[in-house]
């Protein structure tokens, strides 16, 4: 029963509804990639540091929101050190 709980967890993860509001990102940041196919959650560290360099001051907020404040700050944190 547990395996079944973590399997469908899994699975709904996978849900292409996983994304940001797009009514709020231009495709313009994304200019070198098909917009349409960006899977949001493997591609998160790609996503915000093109975002806060490219990026609108709505767009940067959608991103804060959709993946959240921590994980933003990390990421950009991150890319500071490299």
């Amino acid at each position: 029963m547990t395996l079944q709980v973590f399997y469908d967890i899994k699975e709904a993860k996978k849900d292409k509804s996983y994304q940001p509001d797009m009514s709020k990102l231009r495709k313009v940041p994304f200019w070198d990639t098909t917009f349409d196919r960006i899977d949001w959650k493997q591609n998160k560290i790609a996503v915000v540091k093109r975002v806060f360099s490219r990026g609108t001051e709505i767009e940067q907020e959608e991103i804060i929101r959709f993946y959240g404040k921590d994980v933003v700050e990390c990421i950009k944190l991150l890319d500071r050190q490299l």
